[in-house]
């Protein structure tokens, strides 16, 4: 299923969850740790699915509106898992990565193509 949010494309929930990372990087080690990366996949749904609500317009808008949907959304869903190393480099690193892939899809740029204004915004 695919709707128009206010000039986006938002697939339906089983392609959103393709962004989501196959594994986070968390403590594997530390009981829970598979509950805490399907928490960590649902915020990240819902951060991509504020950004496609507020409907940003041309790179710097959709780094801006990534930037707040991620500190609203994301950060905080990363600090409450923190016990499984969600802070950690390589979960920030993963949870940016798939932000900025799908804000590349929204903007029909190469997910090949250097776009670092889209990741400044954002405070993972």
């Amino acid at each position: 299923m695919t709707t128009r949010t206010h000039g986006l494309t938002v697939v339906g929930m089983s392609n959103l969850t393709s962004y989501c990372p196959f594994k986070w990087e968390l403590f594997e080690s530390e009981p829970g740790y598979q509950a805490a990366e399907k928490r960590l996949n649902k915020a990240l749904v819902r951060t991509i699915k504020a950004v496609a609500k507020a409907s940003p317009c041309g790179e710097e808008a959709m780094a801006k509106e990534l930037g707040k949907a991620a500190s609203e959304h994301m950060y905080p869903a990363m600090q409450a898992e923190r016990k499984f190393g969600a802070t950690d480099t390589e979960p920030r690193y993963r949870a940016a990565q798939a932000l900025i892939d799908w804000a590349k899809d929204q903007l029909d740029i190469s997910r090949d193509e250097y776009c670092p204004e889209l990741g400044d915004w954002l405070p993972l």
